[in-house]
């Protein structure tokens, strides 16, 4: 039996876990990767009907109204104060400079190539959320210009696509169920995040802290078999694996927290409030204790795949029901690997034959332990 895709295999840990954290997409589910599927199907058919021209017409003078309209200045800052700052200042210093490329980029690139976000297709979802989440607040607009000038159109699809859009970008807590107003006689209510955006967020930094890496290392040529060998990396498998477990682990363990690329989300989380008495904070879209538990099951559902879909093919001696009887056949890989791991692997087999005895020797937790074996004592060093 062959050995299962192990891209397909890192790329079913992230979508599960996502899925098991926020949700499954389609029609009539809200979760940042719908809302993100949503606007790549509204910027392909606004393309279809007006042009790469007039799209990138549209959307200059979007730009120019958020920052002169007061009321869409008010809005944007309302629904998403961060992301407006950062859009804006990052236009201002364009024009400031002059700079056309940078103007060129900021025109441009929440609508080019970029593909639409599907769990099955790898890596598809995180590229699409780095444009959705960058441009959330122009994205935002357009779609409300693409609704406002639609209005006697509501049921054409780019309507549609709109509509769907701004409902899943303006998800957040709900006032009643939440202490969200501030203190004492002031009734204004606090500026609140969108709850899709955090999730976008969380995405990202797992992207960029762990998946991105290792999902490229598997993608990528043996340098030692050349260009034409992308993908077969299999005499390094076995120590990649223990640098994914090494990673995971620590993140899953809390690491996370103390990681920059979590940085924007902790900060994000951090403005959501706590459930008003009476509410199950927890089943709310939206407040702090549901990013916690999202959190919580993302980490456990990934570790799970991972033990089932990635590890199982090199680090597990007896493994649980439902994973591939193919399981540690990449290990004796080991020996066309790194050297100095090769060298020990080499030695461990040696002295097993020599020494072991009773291979079938098990101990409760199923680890081989017919001998003692020291190992080689030397730092290597595995990205």
């Amino acid at each position: 039996m062959p050995l299962p895709c192990q891209m397909h295999g890192l790329n079913n840990c992230l979508s599960s876990a996502l899925i098991a954290a926020f949700g499954d997409a389609g029609i009539n589910h809200n979760n940042v990767v719908q809302a993100a599927y949503e606007y790549v199907k509204m910027m392909m058919k606004l393309k279809e009907d007006v042009g790469h021209d007039g799209l990138k017409d549209i959307h200059k003078c979007i730009m120019e109204r958020m920052k002169t309209d007061k009321a869409w200045k008010d809005e944007a800052k309302w629904h998403n104060g961060k992301n407006f700052e950062e859009t804006m200042t990052k236009w201002m210093a364009a024009i400031e400079e002059g700079d056309e490329e940078k103007l060129h980029v900021m025109l441009n690139e929440n609508y080019k190539n970029v593909p639409d976000p599907v769990f099955s297709r790898w890596t598809s979802v995180i590229k699409t959320l780095k444009v959705f989440i960058k441009n959330w607040t122009s994205i935002y607009f357009l779609a409300v210009t693409v609704k406002q000038s639609t209005l006697k159109q509501k049921s054409s699809l780019l309507a549609s696509y709109a509509n769907s859009l701004i409902g899943h970008m303006n998800t957040r807590p709900s006032q009643e169920k939440y202490n969200i107003l501030l203190d004492g006689d002031n009734t204004e209510q606090k500026e609140i995040p969108p709850t899709l955006y955090a999730q976008g967020q969380w995405i990202l930094a797992i992207g960029a802290s762990f998946f991105e890496r290792h999902f490229g290392f598997m993608m990528h040529y043996d340098a030692k078999f050349g260009k034409d060998s992308y993908g077969h990396v299999a005499r390094l498998y076995p120590e990649r694996v223990y640098a994914m477990h090494r990673d995971l682990k620590k993140l899953a363990e809390g690491g996370w927290k103390e990681d920059p690329n979590f940085a924007a989300y902790r900060k994000t989380v951090a403005k959501f409030p706590e459930a008003a008495d009476g509410f199950n904070d927890e089943i709310i879209d939206g407040g702090r204790a549901f990013f916690a538990n999202a959190e919580r099951v993302f980490f456990d559902n990934f570790k799970s795949q991972f033990t089932k879909h990635v590890a199982s093919c090199v680090r597990i001696p007896n493994p649980p029901p439902k994973v591939a009887p193919n399981t540690a056949r990449l290990l004796p890989y080991m020996i066309g690997g790194h050297p100095d791991l090769a060298r020990e692997f080499a030695s461990w087999l040696f002295a097993a034959e020599e020494h072991g005895g009773d291979v079938d020797a098990c101990d409760d937790g199923g680890v081989y332990d017919g001998f003692q074996h020291q190992f080689g004592k030397k730092e290597i060093v595995l990205d």
